[in-house]
């Protein structure tokens, strides 16, 4: 049974005769103090493989630009002209 809480932060507690006191310290998150100087704290996406999430219409319009970008190839490919030199 919680029995007070004095701060958001502060929890007593007491059950069966025994009592229990929570005082967190809370450290700053990861990455939110410089520790070290000069160096780049590491993209977790790229690490791991993991794709940025995207929405329908972003989606959408990638798949717009990859099929714009294969006609375009294409037509390179049917003008490009190759010359072969031999001596």
């Amino acid at each position: 049974m919680l029995t007070s809480v004095h701060h958001s932060t502060t929890f007593d507690w007491s059950a069966f005769g025994t009592g229990f006191h929570f005082r967190p310290a809370l450290a700053p998150l990861y990455g939110s103090v410089p520790l070290t100087t000069g160096m780049p704290i590491p993209n977790p996406f790229i690490l791991t493989g993991t794709e940025y999430a995207y929405t329908p219409r972003t989606w959408g319009d990638q798949r717009a630009l990859n099929a714009e970008r294969k006609k375009v190839e294409k037509i390179i490919r049917k003008n490009a002209k190759i010359k072969v030199v031999t001596e």
